[in-house]
């Protein structure tokens, strides 16, 4: 059900440092297998990051793979929503309403931009997100049952 593809690919962790070596958050790096973490300076930590102010820590992870979206159950379904701010507080907000799912359009932003993973605070752990979805075809196949309560 997917109707376009975005690049999706393996990363490794980069964790940063200030300039004089010492680490912001000794804690959190001490709990990282060495081979996973990697000092760097302040000038290429900024050039590596999108925010000003990152508070010192850059980590890049995997992006999972999208899985089929849900044929039953609540779930919050996005269309044409294109700033990333707005896509990362509905993310939030599914998340505190206990709604355990977001499908989100093609014509959506992308869900795992840096603007929208800052906006949605960690609500991406929380949620199944299936990103890139065709909703007129995902609508046809639902359920009866679930097509039923569909809005008109």
């Amino acid at each position: 059900m997917r109707c376009c593809k975005r690049a999706r690919g393996r990363s490794a962790g980069l964790c940063g440092g200030r300039p004089s070596g010492r680490r912001r958050n000794p804690g959190l790096l001490a709990r990282l297998a060495q081979e996973d973490v990697t000092a760097v300076g302040g000038g290429l930590l900024a050039k590596a990051s999108a925010l000003s102010d990152g508070g010192g820590l850059l980590a890049l992870a995997e992006i999972p793979a999208a899985a089929a979206p849900p044929q039953n159950g609540d779930c919050v379904v996005l269309e044409r929503i294109q700033d990333p701010g707005n896509i990362g507080t509905i993310l939030r907000s599914a998340a505190a309403a206990g709604v355990k799912n977001v499908v989100l359009g093609c014509d959506c932003a992308d869900v795992w931009s840096p603007k929208v993973l800052r906006a949605a605070m960690g609500a991406h752990f929380l949620l199944g997100l299936y990103p890139d979805t065709d909703l007129a075809q995902w609508l046809r196949a639902l359920p009866r049952t679930a097509a039923r309560n569909r809005p008109r």
